[in-house]
């Protein structure tokens, strides 16, 4: 989300280098604004939205290629732990420690 977006979630897309983006989220940070990046993972379109918020919290939208659960009946239940596996290796290796995570699905 750009600066300035005063909780509008008024997402922008463009190609920017990644010196650009770090001073974006910095400038984000002295603002307390909330950051908003689109991540996937590696190679695979898998991914979402990402919102980094002044007081630690982060909260993730998965919506690029959704991993699913294999199931036998019409309700698409999301694989929360592909993604859970991943995320948390990431935020151990930053030295990062999750205190606890919630998790909504809505079908």
């Amino acid at each position: 989300m750009p600066i300035g977006d005063d909780d509008k979630f008024d997402w922008k897309s463009e190609k920017i280098s990644f010196e650009s983006l770090v001073q974006t989220i910095e400038k984000k940070e002295q603002i307390e604004e909330i950051i908003g990046v689109i991540l996937t993972w590696q190679d695979t379109g898998i991914g979402g939205q990402f919102l980094f918020r002044c007081s630690g919290v982060i909260s993730v939208n998965v919506t690029l290629l959704r991993k699913l659960i294999s199931s036998n009946s019409n309700i698409e239940i999301t694989d929360i732990n592909w993604y859970l596996t991943r995320l948390l290796n990431v935020f151990n290796e930053k030295g990062m420690q999750v205190e606890h995570f919630s998790y909504q699905e809505h079908v």
